[in-house]
């Protein structure tokens, strides 16, 4: 299931990382406002499956929950937590289509710790919590992997994975393009 993930959500992937401007970390042009637009994205997708995963008990044990990381960013930055939600976004989605959010966010969280020696460069980041090398982060993933690999799914249970990871990304997506800085 896996490759099949990666494959049908590579393209929405790139999109994501476009939207996000992931290339600016690397090449050193990063700017304040980007990565306060990178971390309150994050925080609203990470908080948004957190709060729809309450009624999903194994669901609960496969997402790696970076919200309070995201929270402690936000509050280094000086940005009020509360004012960004959307309990909305994942409530009414089926167990198979939380489960491809839930390879999304992971995902995300892995990505997070390989952008972490990236933000080193930045005198302007005192500290991430989100982006940090965590190798907890990379065990949690390979178990995550293995866990859908082993999976017995029907066609349509894994066509509602991959939706809901499609779907995933496209909100990442719609996000990081409308949000502008307001504060």
């Amino acid at each position: 299931m896996i490759d099949d993930l990666r494959r049908q959500t590579k393209h929405l992937h790139d999109r994501v990382e476009v939207a996000m401007q992931a290339s600016k970390i690397s090449d050193q042009s990063l700017r304040e406002e980007d990565y306060k637009k990178l971390i309150i994205t994050n925080f609203i997708v990470f908080e948004s499956l957190k709060s729809a995963l309450k009624k999903e008990g194994d669901l609960v044990y496969w997402f790696v929950d970076r919200t309070d990381d995201l929270h402690a960013d936000l509050e280094q930055l000086g940005i009020d937590s509360t004012s960004f939600s959307d309990s909305s976004l994942f409530a009414e989605w089926s167990y198979h289509k939380k489960l491809g959010a839930i390879y999304v966010l992971n995902g995300s969280a892995l990505g997070g710790s390989m952008i972490a020696r990236y933000l080193k460069e930045y005198d302007w980041i005192e500290s991430s919590h989100f982006y940090r090398n965590d190798a907890d982060i990379m065990n949690s993933w390979k178990k995550f992997k293995a866990h859908l690999e082993s999976r017995e799914a029907s066609s349509a249970e894994k066509d509602e994975v991959i939706t809901g990871a499609q779907e995933t990304f496209e909100y990442f997506e719609k996000l990081a393009s409308q949000y502008t800085l307001q504060h």
